[in-house]
């Protein structure tokens, strides 16, 4: 089966931002990345929400999505598996537009309102 493109640029975004993280957390993670192709204040599509300027910190330090270095398989197509049905069902778990881990606590944080936490995550409304 060829994947598409968006299942492959939101696979690689829930592998790097939540191979830790249990089933639910990661489709947090992708229901976050799909409120932003919904939004209009972000781009359209899976690749470019994910590829967007200091917006996912795993792609901050590379000049293109092929310099991404992918080591733990398993985690790489179990969080593609997530993206796939991610992509088909497009279940909505929340409307937030951000996320951190709960180490994160600076000033764009305390002016969002915490809506989920799950795992080493929490999700945040606004800035749609």
């Amino acid at each position: 089966m060829i994947m598409s493109s968006a299942t492959f640029c939101l696979g690689l975004a829930i592998y790097f931002e939540g191979r830790g993280e249990t089933l639910l957390g990661q489709n947090l993670i992708a229901n976050t990345i799909e409120n932003r192709v919904n939004s209009k204040h972000y781009p359209n599509n899976y690749c470019d929400v994910m590829t967007e300027n200091k917006q996912f910190s795993f792609y901050n330090n590379v000049k293109d999505i092929n310099s991404l270095k992918t080591t733990n398989h398993k985690a790489l197509n179990s969080a593609i598996k997530v993206a796939e049905n991610y992509v088909k069902n497009k279940t909505i778990y929340h409307n937030a537009c951000h996320y951190t881990t709960h180490a994160i606590n600076n000033k764009w944080t305390k002016n969002l309102k915490v809506v989920i936490e799950e795992g080493g995550h929490k999700f945040m409304e606004g800035g749609c």
